[in-house]
């Protein structure tokens, strides 16, 4: 398939699933799902001189960006957390930026700030065209149906060894070739990509299960239980242990937490489900999952362990050579002198972008950290899930850098973080402004959500009712 009816493919695909699924009338809505839809795939325009690929859903996301009524983003006292977020990655774009001018391969390494700019687009513009919580509701299937469209990839990529569409096939350069990669370029950024998206998606089973009868909860538990499936093909040792820390984390710090007893039965219940589906599926498909540790033909986790380490020193000594602007981002692998880069993603960001990189790289993360402590406290159930839902994202994600880069490599897989932090941010501003305005009304600062004001969040509706 050629790459412009690929590319007319994938857009008509991406609008169709926006416009068709959803049912989404307003452009800029159906430009935003698109882009949600479309950011795990390859593709769009490539850039010669910044050698890097603007891919479709970039394109949807500044259509949607110029589309949206207000692209200013106001900055309010509430949004101070914010602030420690936007503000490390704005200086992370311009210390990539210096660094690149020193950098081997300058246009490769200019390619890291546009990287970083795109990906931190993703933030504003959620925060941007967020309106409400049904603004919030479609983002969310749009996430899922992404997730299903990969997912769908990737079972036809595990049962079919020669299944090939365009740049869609296995990777029989390994020999696990049994491993898939979706629309990824590799098995390992396909994992990680599912380790960021999981933990909301599980959130929401959560969260509908609460709400008695919505048949939302049928489309989560579909989407969770194949995308959980697809990450056991990707055959990804780092994702499945980050993923199993965050969760099995978050749940027990849940548990632990004073509250509604009605919350953590709820929580229960998902928990006994999802154990019975593993314990069935484990029946399976346990014996290849033992194998990918310990096996004798599965596992190279005794050759990778040596391996890792001659990496590392590699790294270590490229730390010492260029400790303070680093070898410019993707430029790495012109100063190795081992076969492949170090796949310890903190190690990778100081070599390329030095310490100082690696400290506001760091102050990202740290207050992502902060953004979902602060939104677990929120004594609203569909709130503070969210908040879970990012602590069990970043908490999983810590630990599976740790062997795994592929947070920094890919495009593909680093948008996904930001998505996911837009996601969380928006829907805590749209509940801060809907408090705000209900406390307005009643003319008092004092005053809480009454019942009602809860039930409309929780089941997103647009804005509280007046009261009677």
């Amino acid at each position: 398939m050629g790459e412009l009816t690929g590319a007319i493919i994938f857009t008509s695909l991406a609008l169709g699933l926006a416009a068709g699924v959803l049912k989404l009338k307003k452009p800029v809505d159906i430009m935003m799902s698109a882009a949600l839809i479309s950011a795990p795939w390859w593709g769009g325009v490539w850039v010669e001189f910044i050698a890097l690929d603007i891919r479709l859903t970039h394109l949807f996301l500044i259509a949607a960006l110029v589309m949206s009524k207000k692209p200013k983003i106001t900055i309010r006292k509430q949004d101070r957390i914010t602030m420690s977020i936007i503000l490390p990655s704005v200086l992370l774009i311009v210390w990539l930026l210096i660094s690149s001018f020193q950098a081997y391969d300058p246009a490769l390494a200019i390619s890291g700030v546009v990287t970083v700019l795109l990906n931190f687009l993703y933030l504003i513009t959620i925060l941007s065209v967020s309106r409400n919580m049904s603004t919030i509701d479609y983002m969310l299937k749009s996430i899922a149906i992404g997730l299903i469209v990969t997912s769908v990839i990737a079972l036809f990529q595990y049962k079919i060894p020669f299944f090939h569409i365009g740049f869609v096939t296995r990777d029989f350069t390994t020999f696990m070739f049994w491993r898939t990669r979706s629309t990824f370029h590799h098995a390992n950024q396909y994992g990680t990509y599912q380790l960021l998206l999981l933990p909301l998606i599980f959130r929401q089973m959560v969260i509908e299960f609460k709400n008695k009868g919505s048949k939302k909860i049928y489309f989560y538990v579909f989407v969770f239980c194949l995308s959980a499936f697809t990450l056991y093909t990707t055959g990804n040792r780092g994702s499945w242990i980050g993923l199993l820390f965050g969760m099995v984390l978050t749940i027990f710090l849940d548990l632990l937490r004073s509250g509604s007893g009605r919350t953590k039965r709820v929580l229960m219940r998902v928990i006994v489900v999802v154990l019975v589906m593993a314990s069935v599926f484990s029946v399976r498909y346990g014996k290849r999952i033992y194998d990918r540790f310990y096996g004798q033909y599965e596992s190279d986790y005794k050759s990778q362990l040596e391996n890792r380490k001659e990496l590392d020193r590699d790294a270590y000594r490229l730390i010492k050579l260029h400790p303070y602007f680093g070898c410019g981002y993707k430029n790495f692998n012109f100063h190795k002198t081992t076969p492949i880069f170090t796949h310890n993603l903190y190690l990778l960001v100081m070599s390329e972008a030095g310490i100082v990189g690696f400290a506001l790289f760091m102050l990202i993360i740290l207050g992502f950290l902060r953004q979902s402590m602060k939104i677990r406290k929120v004594r609203n159930f569909v709130i503070s899930n969210q908040g879970s839902a990012l602590l069990s994202v970043v908490a999983g994600l810590l630990l599976a850098s740790y062997v795994g880069p592929d947070l920094w490599i890919s495009d593909q897989v680093s948008s996904h973080l930001w998505i996911v932090v837009g996601v969380v941010i928006a829907t805590y501003r749209i509940f801060q402004d809907m408090k705000i305005k209900y406390m307005k009304r009643n003319n008092s600062q004092r005053i809480e959500l009454d019942e009602r004001m809860r039930v409309q969040v929780e089941s997103y509706s647009v804005e509280p009712q007046k009261k009677m």
